[in-house]
């Protein structure tokens, strides 16, 4: 039966071409030449069974009877061309991937030649067959292998086995580095000899596996294609009946070598000089030995004797004499005359000897290749221990040198002794000791010494001379070793930390000018064996992009109280909507402001993690407390409408509570800003917190010790709480502590736990001091009665402290459980409390009772407020509940309301399962058939699994294997019967289960019946904590908060591949072992118990009169963008089409999702459908085509009854006809019209006047529709963007991108992506970046598109221009790439320099990975980079004034040499390339805005906005 479609190319344009002797239909593509077969098996990797390579029916047509048995001497022809084409050289070994290898003939044979050899073979037995001889091994279909980059890709008759041939030459351009070449060899469909047999050719009659025959011009199509450059393709005649294709392309195009050997292959000519026979000669003759190519191999012969080697004359004679024992009936002429040649005779013996011995050579090489592992793993200690030497030399070259030199001026400025300048030349010229204790005397020097009546100039004097005294007086060269090894000794955990770009100096206290970096790592080379802290970055404990939906990040819920400052609050907001962290809401609460507050967030409340509330004014402290309610995150700030949020603040404060279970708060440094938002630096704001080397920046105090001492708030703005912790609180806020209300706030939070500085070197948050803040108002206004509420707070502190230290009597309900009353007695009596006796405490001693009751029990309350704490069956649920009495409506301070808390009650961690973290190796742990896979081990019960679900997922994941760690009985293990990758520990390890746990990867929780309760579900993952792995939950999310724990969700494919990105050797113990001390049940009671304190302590301790009554309470609302519970609204799309193209993708969007906004939608066609239009039809979409008669589309217009009109271009017949009916028409503007002539102005001034309201898509957009139609009055037009699905694009990592496209790590790369055409102007960015490549040769150019038959001319005018650049090996015209997030993710820029656009969303996909843009002034460049150029560049037009810009123009502009904006193009890129460090340090930031701001539904919300703000007007 005749496919529907061509494998390749799509066309169902087909003939009849052959049948083969097997049944099978050959059915020929009319549009690319292709031949294949019309009935393809559905399933392919069957036909490559354990019997393929050795067959026991002949009649099959399919495999080999022995393959193993074959000469491998017919092999070295494979040899010859990989050698010939790949440079491979002893000094210069070369990488190879064989695809389809079988059982590892050619591998073996270039593995001897010293090439680094890999496989990729579908079939499991002959893979492991190259496995045992030595080899890696994909066992999978290339099209879903993964593989490195390798400098030589072949392929020996294997793509004529393969179905998508297009995915498997994209794979092979994206695995093949710089300069690479693929190399293969497939019948040829097209020869004079298949074309003269027919159906009688040897092909068809046999290998009835193949599924393609490809011919030299589709293949010379299909390459140029996806290689962007011309291929070497040959055709040979094989014996009397075969003939077959060698193939060869490079990327980056053939060198002048690579024509002549396929000059000299192609015609077997003689080598026309002696270099060139010294050069080729050898291989050439190898080739012609074992490619049946007889009297080029005997000319060769003759002319290369005393040329070449005597033995590899001798060899090439051999080969001779193998031909014709191979053909004797074609040559017999050739075996006559050579076998009566002793040379010949004596060769032969010696090859079949060489080839008896591969096996032993093999052996040998086996183990020199595990000695060059080893070797291989000696020099990367090495390296990394030179890394560690390097980032210390860094930090001790910033203080010694770079802080020397910048303390230089102030010192000379100021009169000081000549003992100070000599200290200090000293301190100069022992700057190269490296001298670590040296530079932290230095900075501890300016500590001590500042002083309010000393100027900055004079403090760094006296800073100079202490450390120059400490230099001279106590460090010199001998010495200097043992420093070294004890700051190592001491110091080397804070070295390996990977806080979000913070250098190692950061956590020592030093101040360092070293530029910001990715991470400071030094990895250990036995993480497992040492509690010291492995390099972890955070995106593992955190939110790298790539992972977000598995992780399952908790929710951070940011509140922002405004009352006015309008001005500044569009500001703020943005800054918290720029965060790198991903999953966050925020909460905007407007305290009663006259100012308009949802005016001035125009497009931002449209956003789904943005929330408006607005109470009547009561103040900050209310609004606080009352947002709480609506907060659903896990995680808690609150931020100010004048002050900014860095990018990192909340993902660097995140990470710190994920490093510290037993922190309740983590707080960072800050900048000081102005009213203007500059920085201040004259040291006014919090002088003695003042960093003496960056004024502008505050540096906190570091303990939350003294935060009672004395009256200092300084955790200051920049913060980030639990909520569970401000929960044993209320939430609340003082009321009558105005000024000091979150003062007050962390007083009493830190009963519940640590209050963390994070030790920031980069400030996380800009604090404006200002005339209109609040804090200006109390210092200025209410100064003293301020500093009174401060002084009443501290001692109210103290008494709060004092009620903290008193004991609790706790009591034990006799009803609990025996076993549980038991054990909660004995972990009792090891807190600080008093175990009371039921009935026998006094209510009115004014002592502390807590009673544990229960789960059910509602205890009798006998004073003004009761403490309990009920026992779940896997947490305690602590409740504090006031007396009615004490309960009020109005003025309430604190609100008066019960409050329960849920706590855990823990768990044990196994001492025993420790163990794992040490064992190295077991042979006996994994059963024989997980044969180097990676391991999921699986510790649930069986009964336990949900086993339909995990059959899924086993069967999904074949590159893994499934271990579980369980007894299971035999009708259990039936359950799992036919998985090949799953099995059962031996019960005779299960006692040692840690023997196990320390040879697998990570530990899996499968879907249960039922679920997991919290309890159990913490005790797997404590025991994953114990065994040091990641733990991967294959459904729902954590019900912890804590890091190494990645979730499938509800991922269709069932891939746990994402579980590659956390590897046990990221994981540091540390931070696991402070997790399972905080999981202790010891620890959960005592943790019970401080919150109980801190529940109680708002009703027991009496609150000071501070003179200010609470306002009367009244609760927020929330404030509707949209009308809830509005009628569906009738909107009609009306074009003239809608088949393929941008305008037409965003009508199809806004019809598909309209309706979520309360928006029927029906689409009205004048002229005709289209693509797009069947599509939607399809979809169940109401569509109708007038077919240009006017009067037949107002009858449908009549029909569909509309009550507004959505013009997207329509032209004007059409509008005047949608007139008729006298409905609103809205026109989308979707691009600056520079087709249109002034006459077409005035048509379109026509068509202008019929709309209700036009939508923009930019504002540069609506400024050129403006200039060139000025009759529309200016605010009929808005601006309303266009919208991606952000689920579309997923970020993935650098490195694995940059791998699959061959891009090297060192460069930077810039990525055009379009199609190729003159509008996109590819010619002026090759000229700019010519430009660029003369200065960097690191850069480079990747340009990916397709190319518009209309646009062929302008193609090849781009491809000649690469051509006779210098940098033409750095410039890659390549078609589209499958993955589009892999190139984006891959790039350091992208470029968009075109002439014109409307919102491009090719450049919106670019922000979604994080990728900044270099963009012309056309279209959207102004919302996509920023105002202040946060995202990218916007760079002026290529055309020259935007505004002037004309069609005719452009034709000409477009091919020149030198554009009106080539400088400016050419600056950018060598910002990006200046920059490239901090690009990259942005790009989660980058991303977090893209998907918030540029959401679907916020287009969405405005376009539904206006149609409804029209049918009601």
């Amino acid at each position: 039966m005749q496919p529907l479609t061509c494998i390749y190319c799509g066309s169902s344009n087909f003939s009849h071409a052959y049948q083969r002797a097997d049944g099978r239909a050959i059915v020929g593509c009319q549009d690319c030449g292709l031949l294949f077969i019309s009935d393809i098996p559905d399933n392919i990797a069957e036909l490559y069974g354990t019997d393929y390579f050795h067959k026991t029916e002949s009649a099959s047509g399919n495999g080999y009877s022995n393959y193993d048995g074959l000469d491998p001497i017919a092999f070295r022809w494979q040899l010859a061309l990989s050698r010939l084409f790949s440079g491979h050289t002893a000094d210069c070994a070369k990488t190879i991937l064989d695809l389809g290898c079988a059982t590892g003939h050619f591998l073996k044979m270039a593995g001897a030649a010293g090439f680094h050899c890999a496989g990729v073979e579908i079939s499991p037995s002959a893979a492991e067959s190259v496995r045992q001889q030595g080899f890696p091994v994909l066992v999978s279909s290339f099209e879903s292998a993964n593989p490195a980059p390798v400098d030589l890709v072949t392929a020996w008759d294997f793509i004529e086995h393969v179905v998508d041939l297009r995915t498997t030459f994209e794979k092979v351009r994206s695995t093949l580095l710089d300069g690479g070449v693929f190399l293969f060899a497939t019948p040829d469909g097209g020869s004079a000899r298949a074309q003269e047999h027919g159906e009688k050719w040897i092909c068809l009659n046999s290998s009835f596996e193949h599924i393609t025959y490809l011919t030299i011009p589709f293949l010379e199509r299909a390459l140029r294609e996806t290689f962007g450059c011309e291929p070497l393709l040959l055709s040979f005649d094989v014996g009397e009946f075969w003939t077959s294709i060698i193939g060869m392309v490079r990327v980056g195009g053939l060198t002048e070598q690579d024509r002549r050997i396929g000059q000299l292959l192609r015609s077997q000519e003689q080598p026309s000089s002696d270099e060139e026979i010294t050069k080729f000669g050898s291989e050439l003759g190898f080739f012609y030995a074992t490619f049946m190519q007889l009297a080029a191999l005997s000319r060769l012969i003759e002319r290369a004797d005393g040329l070449l080697p005597p033995a590899t004359v001798a060899a090439l004679h051999g080969g001779l004499l193998y031909l014709s024992d191979q053909f004797p009936e074609s040559i017999p002429w050739l075996r006559q005359g050579l076998s009566a040649e002793p040379l010949c005779a004596a060769w032969l013996a010696t090859a079949n000897a060489h080839t008896l011995t591969l096996r032993e050579q093999n052996h040998q090489s086996q183990l020199e290749q595990q000695n060059r592992s080893a070797a291989d793993q000696i020099a990367r200690l090495r390296n990394e221990i030179n890394q560690l030497r390097e980032v210390n030399d860094q930090i001790i070259h910033s203080v010694t040198w770079k802080v020397g030199r910048k303390i230089t001026q102030p010192i000379e400025s100021v009169p000081h002794s000549r003992a100070v300048l000599s200290g200090l030349q000293q301190f100069r010229e022992r700057g190269p000791l490296r001298s670590l204790q040296a530079a932290h005397s230095y900075v501890q020097a300016i500590t001590d010494s500042s002083s309010a009546n000393q100027s900055k100039a004079q403090r760094l004097a006296t800073a100079s001379l202490k450390v120059t005294e400490y230099v001279t007086e106590h460090v010199h060269p001998g010495r200097l070793p043992n420093l070294l090894t004890a700051f190592l000794q001491d110091k080397l955990p804070l070295l390996r930390s990977k806080q979000s770009q913070e250098p190692a100096s950061a956590g020592l206290g030093l101040p360092s000018e070293i530029p910001p970096r990715d991470t400071v790592t030094h990895t250990s080379t036995s993480p497992r064996n040492s509690d010291s802290a492995s390099a972890v970055p955070a995106s593992v404990l955190l939110s790298d992009p790539a992972l977000v939906r598995h992780q399952g990040l908790p929710l951070v819920s940011v509140i922002l109280p405004v009352y006015n400052q309008t001005d500044l609050l569009r500001s703020s907001v943005l800054s918290v909507l720029s965060q790198s962290y991903p999953h966050l809401e925020l909460i905007i609460v407007d305290d009663g402001s006259r100012e308009d507050v949802a005016a001035s967030l125009e497009g931002l409340l449209d956003l789904p993690s943005v929330h408006l509330f607005r109470q009547v004014n009561q103040k900050l402290p209310r609004a606080l407390s009352n947002a709480f309610q609506f907060a659903k995150g896990e995680l808690l700030t609150w931020t100010s409408a004048d002050n900014l949020m860095h990018p990192h603040a909340i993902a660097r404060l995140a990470e710190s509570l994920f490093r510290h279970p037993e922190a309740v708060l983590a707080y960072a440094d800050v900048d000081i800003i102005d009213d203007n938002g500059k920085p201040i630096t004259d040291g006014s704001y919090r002088e003695l917190n003042v960093d003496p080397i960056a004024p502008e920046v505050v540096r906190l105090c570091r303990s939350d010790v003294p935060l009672s001492a004395e009256r200092d708030n300084y955790v200051n703005a920049c913060f980030l709480y639990r909520r569970n912790a401000a929960a044993s609180m209320g939430h609340v806020y003082s009321d009558s502590l105005r000024g000091a209300e979150d003062y007050d706030f962390w007083l009493r939070l830190r009963r519940c736990g640590r209050l963390l500085h994070i030790g920031n070197r980069e400030p996380l948050y800009s604090y404006r001091v200002h005339q209109r803040s609040m804090s200006h108002d109390l210092l200025t206004q209410e100064r003293n009665e301020h500093y009174a509420r401060v002084s009443l707070l501290i001692d109210l502190e103290e008494q709060r402290r004092s009620f903290a230290r008193q004991r609790w009597d706790v009591v034990l309900d006799p009803a609990l459980p025996y076993r549980t009353r038991t054990t909660l007695q004995e972990q009792l009596q090891q807190l600080p409390v008093n175990l009371a006796v039921p009935g026998a405490q006094d209510a009115g001693s004014g002592r502390k009772n807590l009673s544990i009751v229960p789960e059910d029990a509602q205890p009798a309350q006998s004073r003004s407020w009761q403490v309990f704490a009920r026992v779940l069956p896997d947490s305690y649920e602590l409740v504090c509940r006031p007396s009615p009495s004490a309960v009020q409506s109005g003025v309430e301070r604190p609100p008066q309301r019960e409050r329960v808390m849920p706590l855990l009650r823990g768990c044990t961690s196994s001492s025993l399962l420790m163990k794992a973290r040490d064992v190295q190796h077991s042979a006996r742990a994994l059963p024989p058939a997980v044969a180097g896979r990676p391991v999921f081990a699986i510790p649930v019960p069986l009964q336990r699994i949900g086993i339909d679900r995990l059959r899924q997922i086993i069967t999904a994941n074949p590159w893994a294997y499934f271990l579980f760690v369980s007894v299971a009985s035999p009708s259990e293990m039936l359950r799992l019967e036919g998985l090949s990758n799953a099995g059962f520990v031996e019960k005779f390890l299960l006692d040692s289960s840690y023997e196990v746990y320390g040879m697998v990867n990570w530990t899996l929780v499968p879907p249960c019946e039922p679920p997991l309760s919290q309890g159990e579900y913490l005790q797997q993952l404590a025991d994953s904590y114990s065994t040091g792995h990641p733990l991967i939950l294959s459904s729902g999310q954590p019900l912890v908060m804590a890091p190494y724990q990645l979730c499938l969700g509800d991922d269709p494919s069932l891939s746990l591949s994402f579980a590659k990105q956390l590897r046990r050797d990221m994981m540091q113990l540390e931070v696991l072992n402070s997790y399972l001390e905080e999981w202790q049940p010891e620890r959960c009671l005592a943790n019970l118990l401080r919150h109980a304190n801190t529940f109680a302590q708002d009703f027991a301790v009496p609150q000071p009169n501070t003179g200010i009554t609470p306002p009367p309470y009244a609760e927020p609302q929330p404030v509707q963008v949209i009308s809830a519970g509005a009628q569906p609204l009738r909107n009609v799309m009306l074009v003239d089409s809608l088949d393929v193209g941008g305008l037409e993708e965003v009508v199809a969007f806004l019809v598909r999702n309209l309706h979520q906004h309360g928006v029927r939608t029906a689409v009205a066609c004048f002229q005709r459908g289209g693509q797009v239009a069947d599509k939607l039809r399809a979809e169940g979409h109401d569509i109708v085509l007038a077919e240009g008669n006017e009067q037949r589309l107002h009858s449908q217009l009549q029909q569909l009854d509309p009550q507004i009109i959505n013009s997207h271009y329509a032209s004007l017949p059409a509008l005047l006809a949608a007139e008729r009916l006298s409905r609103p028409i809205v026109e989308t503007i979707h691009n600056t019209y520079v087709w249109l002539s002034p006459e077409q102005w005035k048509i379109e001034a026509e068509r202008s006047r019929r709309f209700a309201k036009g939508l923009a898509v930019s504002g540069l957009v609506k400024r050129y529709y403006h200039a060139h139609n000025p009759t529309l009055p200016t605010d009929r037009v808005i601006v309303v963007g266009n919208a991606i699905d952000p689920e579309r694009i997923t970020a993935v990592s650098r490195d694995e991108a940059r791998r699959a496209l061959g891009i090297p790590d060192s460069a930077t790369l810039f990525l055009c992506l379009g199609r190729y055409c003159s509008q996109k102007n590819q010619i002026g960015i090759v000229h700019a970046f010519a430009q660029l490549a003369a200065r960097d040769p690191q850069a480079i150019l990747l340009c990916m598109g397709n190319v518009p038959p209309e646009e062929r001319a302008y193609y090849q005018q781009l491809q000649a221009l690469c051509e006779s650049l210098p940098c033409r090996d750095r410039i890659r015209l390549d078609s589209y790439h499958p993955s589009v997030s892999t190139v984006l993710s891959a790039a350091d820029a992208m470029v968009m320099n075109s002439f014109f656009e409307g919102w491009s969303l090719a450049a919106t996909e670019a922000l979604l990975t994080g990728t900044p843009l270099i963009h012309s002034l056309c279209g959207s460049a102004e919302e996509l980079c920023g105002a202040s150029a946060e995202r990218g560049f916007v760079i002026p037009n290529p055309g020259g004034d935007i505004m002037q810009l004309q069609i005719g123009a452009l034709v000409d502009i477009a091919s020149r040499a030198e554009q009106p904006n080539q400088t400016e193009l050419i600056r950018a890129m060598d910002r990006v390339v200046a920059e490239r460090d901090r690009l990259r340090s942005d790009r989660d930031a980058i991303s977090a805005y893209a998907r918030r701001v540029f959401h679907p539904t916020a287009i969405l919300s405005r376009y539904t906005q206006t149609f409804r703000a029209l049918t009601r007007n």
